[in-house]
């Protein structure tokens, strides 16, 4: 996420109770996150999700708006990026 959009993601996130209440915090843990799959040899691709195309996605291919259709996006994102 971007820490402009933050705050309207978590609005929009029906499992927003699972997440840090503050960029800082989520970002943290999204870093130690990526810092272990690194370590571990995984290559990481960033995908941003962001407060339009992310609600315009899930309503095309019928999800929640939740951690599920937060990681699909991000994998057809980085799918996507490895295409190019």
């Amino acid at each position: 996420y971007r820490r402009e959009d933050f705050d309207r993601l978590m609005r929009m996130f029906v499992d927003a109770r699972d997440l840090p209440d503050s960029y800082g915090d989520w970002l943290k843990s999204a870093q130690k996150t990526v810092d272990a799959l690194t370590f571990g040899g995984i290559t990481i691709v960033k995908a941003y999700i962001d407060p339009v195309t992310f609600p315009q996605w899930c309503l095309a291919n019928g999800f929640r708006m939740d951690a599920d259709a937060r990681l699909r996006f991000a994998t057809e994102a980085a799918r996507k990026d490895a295409a190019k």
